[in-house]
């Protein structure tokens, strides 16, 4: 489990998020095939802005890119009041490890 914990007032990140989400980042492009993905890191993030999120052009951003934002805490499926049960899922069991290349 990941306590959820504010350092220095700003919000933990969360590597499984929305490309729509306040804030969002885009951390990595998943590069690989549709069975075996692998994301490459960026090495600096890129702020997920309309526009660049558009040069997605057909294809779903979540299926081209890994995304960040601030963790929503208790308005996400993940968090069970007091911590964030993301890592602990086993891979493809729900939820988003199962549908997106974003988190994989």
């Amino acid at each position: 489990m990941l306590a959820v914990e504010h350092i220095k007032d700003k919000p933990i990140s969360c590597p499984s998020a929305q490309p729509t989400m306040e804030e969002a980042q885009i951390l990595g492009v998943v590069l690989g095939t549709p069975t075996e993905p692998r994301v490459a890191y960026l090495e600096e993030s890129v702020a997920a802005t309309a526009d660049v999120v558009s040069q997605a052009g057909q294809a779903n951003p979540l299926e081209i890119c890994r995304f960040s934002a601030a963790c929503q805490e208790r308005r996400c499926v993940h968090f069970d009041g007091a911590d964030c049960q993301l890592g602990s899922l086993p891979f493809g069991s729900g939820g988003c490890w199962s549908g997106c290349l974003a988190a994989r």
